[in-house]
């Protein structure tokens, strides 16, 4: 009888508070954090207190060369995530990013070269599919064929904007990929896997920056459709909640509904609880939008070869 040896795990950067759901997955799951790395000062701090058990190293390099390391966990600034993970494969390691796993195509095409040539595991964490008991239920049920086939999913994700507590990098489309990359991408991802496919079309993609002149490269709203031969997906993605007078009230939330076709009838489910938002019409400006095209959304480009784990949120 063999036994499986511990997992021994290491962070290299800090920047979003979603590392701290990646490590506790991992301690939960029996793994050992034995190192990590950030530039930030006051990073280092939080992450050390609360993971006193983790070796703080000079550089990167530190856990890179380290032999008995098998896997990194970052949630480094965005841009930053697939350089970063294409050195882990080339040491040998596996690697697990924090959403987006990559912001441009060419970072997608570059990691997928790299993880062809050294076998090793690019892995993004998706919590709100893994993490959310609505989807886990939805998996289940899906997974049994209680629905049938699903034929479509549609997701709404309110967020809230908390400018102020926003790092230098959200404000730089560059750093962290727009709002497609960022929020968007949990719908993409329950899409292509409630429906069993690798890759999508997008049909349609549209971004606005409502409420934040002040940032100009910040987007506060997406809408998408993509389709598979077989399904089709609508979302909105809404990245602030606007303020002063409200004039009207919308109900929304992020959820998950599948539309699916039995041997009775046609069944719809939804899985999430409606959660109000403020929309204040006094206030909202001539929004600056534009249209996306396919070419510039890597993470409905296609889904293969990325496996996907979830954090859980602090």
């Amino acid at each position: 009888m063999t036994t499986q040896p511990k997992i021994r795990f290491a962070a290299i950067g800090l920047n979003h508070f979603h590392i701290y759901g990646q490590t506790n997955l991992l301690l939960k799951a029996g793994a050992e954090l034995v190192a990590f790395y950030a530039a930030e000062p006051d990073l280092v701090a939080l992450y050390s207190k609360d993971y006193p058990q983790a070796k703080l190293v000079g550089s990167p390099a530190e856990i890179l060369e380290d032999e008995s390391i098998h896997l990194v966990i970052s949630a480094a600034i965005p841009s930053e995530r697939a350089p970063l993970g294409i050195q882990v494969m080339e040491h040998g390691k596996d690697f697990m990013s924090d959403k987006p796993g990559f912001t441009t195509l060419e970072q997608l095409a570059d990691v997928r070269r790299v993880q062809k040539a050294t076998g090793r595991i690019y892995s993004i964490d998706y919590s709100e599919r893994l993490e959310t008991r609505a989807s886990v239920k939805a998996t289940e049920l899906v997974r049994s064929g209680a629905i049938g086939r699903v034929i479509q999913t549609v997701g709404l994700g309110p967020h809230r904007a908390r400018l102020a507590a926003r790092p230098w990098w959200f404000f730089q489309r560059a750093k962290y990929g727009g709002i497609l990359c960022d929020i968007a991408s949990h719908q993409f991802d329950q899409f292509l896997y409630y429906t069993g496919s690798t890759q999508a079309e997008i049909v349609h993609a549209q971004v606005a920056n409502y409420q934040h002149p002040e940032h100009p490269e910040s987007e506060d709203l997406v809408m998408w459709s993509c389709a598979v031969q077989k399904a089709r997906a609508t979302s909105a993605s809404i990245g602030s909640r606007p303020t002063g007078s409200p004039l009207g009230v919308m109900a929304g939330s992020r959820s998950w509904a599948a539309k699916a076709t039995s041997s009775c009838a046609n069944i719809s489910i939804l899985l999430a609880a409606l959660a109000p938002i403020i929309f204040s019409w006094s206030t909202v400006r001539r929004p600056n939008i534009s249209t996306v095209h396919s070419s510039s959304c890597p993470m409905a480009a296609s889904w293969s070869p990325i496996s996907s784990t979830a954090p859980r949120r602090r």
